[in-house]
């Protein structure tokens, strides 16, 4: 099983968080595990954005919409064991300095999760071969041999990620160690009730990507301001026919998030018109971007049927339709050898 796609599976499902019972009569809300000292966290009401979802693309003439839908579903159970209708909500968290390597990081789900052949569905669809052990007043399922584990809080609430990371759970919901509170936690707070939200600090070497100068045959301008960027947080809301995206960046003064607002404004200026086609930069034109103090403000509304094509030009390896990969006037040879694909090292 590969988690780390598990833990990305979940947020771009887009498919916070109500109470579960735990083993004790005491109630937990998924939030609430989260322990100290994380900087990504994100939360997402996976029923709801399936029911919108499944409203969507039942549709007329929204077939492939319907079949990316259950497409999504069934990969999501050949992945996880786990069905996607028995998940309500899902809380997300990670050390974004070891994300790569997914060294620690935990899925907090709440949901149905009552089957008793659960556990072996897991073990079956990860191709994982869990250990058992006492830990706390929980029977933890442990394989070793991934660095990761699994626990039933109760019937509604189930964790599972890095080992050290589903017994930090557990310790907070012993009192054992603290939960998480901060400036992860703030802004993720300041999102509001929305069906997902992402609060995290901005890693160290994605803040120093930013810091070379363009190379300016390619692009009209540098995004040397986004090296300041401290915090980012972003919220989508969903309904059967649209979707809202809301992004918060934080800069560490006023004069650095005027200048990344800028920046941004004239690099999606440049690729609207570097655009093939004339629907995509009218998606383009309609981005939103605003200043106050030192946080800048994204926002973006985008029709159902619009991030159907977006999923399927994804899919089909396009990237964003309509944005050509090289200038127009140049001619890119039909034998022009393949890039080969990154080996799945997992």
């Amino acid at each position: 099983m590969k988690l780390k796609r598990l833990f990305f599976l979940l947020i771009t499902a887009m498919l916070v968080l109500t109470p579960a019972a735990g083993c004790d009569g005491k109630e937990y809300l998924a939030i609430e595990l989260v322990p100290e000292g994380v900087d990504m966290i994100a939360g997402i009401k996976v029923s709801e954005a399936v029911r919108n979802w499944d409203l969507y693309s039942q549709l007329d003439e929204n077939q492939e919409a319907y079949e990316q839908f259950e497409e999504a579903k069934k990969e999501f159970l050949e992945e996880t064991g786990i069905d996607l209708s028995d998940v309500s909500e899902a809380v997300i968290f990670s050390d974004v300095s070891s994300a790569e390597s997914m060294e620690y990081f935990g899925i907090i789900m709440t949901g149905n999760f009552a089957d008793k052949d659960l556990v072996d569905s897991i073990e079956e669809k990860t191709e994982m071969d869990f250990t058992t052990e006492k830990y706390a007043d929980y029977t933890l399922y442990v394989d070793r041999d991934n660095d990761s584990a699994f626990v039933a809080i109760s019937n509604t609430m189930i964790i599972l990620g890095s080992e050290g990371a589903v017994k930090d759970c557990i310790d907070v919901a012993d009192g054992e160690i603290n939960r998480l509170s901060g400036v992860v936690l703030d802004t993720y707070n300041s999102l509001g009730d929305v069906v997902m939200k992402l609060s995290m600090v901005v890693p160290d070497d994605f803040r120093e990507s930013f810091a070379e100068p363009p190379d300016e045959a390619m692009v009209p301008v540098g995004m040397e301001a986004f090296a300041d960027m401290q915090t980012l947080g972003m919220a989508i809301d969903m309904e059967t026919q649209s979707m809202t995206v809301r992004v918060n960046a934080d800069f560490s003064d006023s004069g650095s998030a005027a200048d990344a607002a800028e920046a941004l404004e004239t690099m999606i200026e440049f690729i609207a018109m570097m655009s093939t086609e004339q629907e995509m930069a009218d998606m383009l034109d309609r981005i939103e971007i605003s200043v106050s103090d030192s946080r800048m403000y994204l926002t973006y509304e985008i029709s159902m049927a619009e991030l159907a094509e977006l999923g399927e030009s994804f899919k089909d390896g396009m990237g964003m339709p309509g944005i050509p990969t090289a200038p127009p006037d140049i001619d890119i040879p039909d034998d022009m050898p393949e890039i080969p694909e990154e080996p799945d090292l997992d």
